[in-house]
């Protein structure tokens, strides 16, 4: 299918006709706006689930909105806010400090692998709505990542993460690719809106 350029859209957009799949995975590719590495911030509090997250945790007692630098921080600090362990507040404080969103996945991944103690109780079952959360304060936040996750018309979106089988579609295009279907929720609320 052709892919047609569009007046409005910023460059590199492109509108797509429904059978093709776009596939982003690095912030400064074609489609990198789609990546929570790209550098769009977002302003919300730490994530904070109320039939879930514990009373004494950081996330429950935190409700100030904080401006994180991209997608990723946010949700790699997630990770820690449902705990009422002191050391959590440090290493969400360290992800939110991060220089780049690499450092804060690299944080947030191995302090999750090192002190289990620290994650949050319930994160297997909120980390899918903490990540919808940062999409929808992402686009709703950046007219130019908007833009193009529109202009991906009703286009399959993966990322092509070439280790990750559960937000990415994995290396041999196995995985869940749950990063893809969110943005895929994410714009069709916005489309809703247009």
């Amino acid at each position: 299918a052709a892919i047609c350029s569009r007046r409005g859209l910023p460059p590199g957009a492109a509108v797509l006709a429904a059978s093709q799949v776009v596939w982003f995975y690095k912030a400064w590719d074609e489609w990198g706006a789609l990546s929570n590495f790209s550098p769009h911030p977002i302003h919300l509090p730490l994530y904070c689930s109320t039939d879930e997250t514990p009373p004494t945790s950081i996330a429950a007692t935190d409700r100030e909105p904080r401006m994180w630098a991209c997608a990723e921080h946010f949700y790699q600090a997630q990770k820690f806010s449902g705990s009422s362990n002191p050391e959590a507040r440090a290493v969400v404080d360290a992800i939110a400090a991060a220089a780049s969103p690499e450092e804060a996945a690299r944080t947030g991944r191995l302090t999750e692998r090192h002190r289990p103690d620290l994650l949050t109780p319930n994160w297997s079952t909120i980390k899918v709505n903490v990540m919808l959360e940062a999409l929808r304060a992402k686009f709703s936040a950046h007219e130019g990542p908007r833009s193009m996750l529109l202009a991906s018309g009703t286009a399959v979106l993966v990322e092509a993460a070439p280790h990750d089988f559960v937000w990415g579609g994995g290396h041999n295009g196995s995985g869940t690719n749950m990063l893809g279907r969110l943005l895929m929720r994410v714009r069709g609320e916005l489309q809703i809106h247009v």
